[in-house]
């Protein structure tokens, strides 16, 4: 568990309660039917509230109610997902919407965002070198994951496009990577692998000003509880990743 400073703990426990109201207003903003802005960027945004607020929550020790905003990020990044007017930007909106719904412990809307996910990469045709090729083969191989059918082509794409990408920034596609390898050839010391490279990922990108961001390494966390859910039952040790809830979240009961 992350540890703060008095003042770092006072600003968690502020920043989560604005994050609360702030989702509040917002929604209520939608069923008064007042929304000023394009609704993909709106819902967008409420799911990232949301998501923020579950991290937060996590840190005062509520994991119930962290899965809650967790399960409601995945709603809102669903409805921004079916507003947008673009496709292969989407996979971004989905994979988000399928990390809040591992988080949430929902292993049904997890895999209902990889089928979508899969429905993009089968029908739009997106090339190494093309516009937003990074999020549409990562997206494709975690979607792969959750389903347990690994296409190869996906694979030999991001490790093209991760190629291009510099220092830390590529450590985010290696972790994809062996992760999606781990289960492909049913090795959990890969599988371990991706999800600490996506832990080093987290913690060389996160700002230390950022109490959100200290809290915990969410794209970790969920890659470890899919893991969790295929029966590997791996245990690493992390501040950056809450036992509880993956505890919580993991759980077949």
């Amino acid at each position: 568990m992350v540890e703060f400073t008095e003042e770092q703990h006072d600003r968690a426990i502020k920043q989560l309660e604005r994050y609360q109201s702030r989702a509040k207003k917002h929604e209520r903003l939608y069923e008064e039917e007042k929304v000023r802005e394009d609704f993909s960027t709106f819902f967008s945004g409420l799911a990232s509230k949301h998501n923020s607020a579950g991290i937060l929550s996590i840190y005062v020790g509520r994991i119930e109610q962290a899965q809650d905003h967790f399960r409601r990020a995945a709603e809102y990044y669903q409805r921004s997902a079916e507003e947008s007017d673009v496709t292969v930007p989407t996979t971004l909106t989905l994979a988000r919407g399928l990390y809040n719904a591992s988080l949430a412990g929902d292993p049904d809307s997890t895999q209902a965002f990889a089928h979508e996910i899969t429905e993009i990469t089968e029908t739009v045709d997106v090339k190494p070198g093309d516009p937003d090729d990074d999020r549409y083969y990562f997206s494709g191989c975690l979607a792969d994951t959750v389903l347990d059918d690994i296409r190869e082509w996906l694979l030999e794409g991001l490790v093209a496009v991760n190629k291009e990408k510099p220092g830390v920034s590529a450590l985010y596609g290696n972790a994809i990577l062996t992760f999606t390898r781990g289960i492909r050839d049913e090795n959990i010391e890969q599988i371990n692998e991706g999800v600490i490279t996506m832990v080093e990922y987290h913690a060389r990108s996160l700002s230390e000003e950022n109490v959100v961001e200290r809290v915990m390494a969410p794209e970790a966390t969920a890659l470890l509880i899919i893991s969790h859910w295929k029966g590997y039952e791996t245990q690493l040790s992390s501040s950056l990743i809450p036992t509880k809830l993956v505890q919580a979240s993991a759980s077949k009961d």
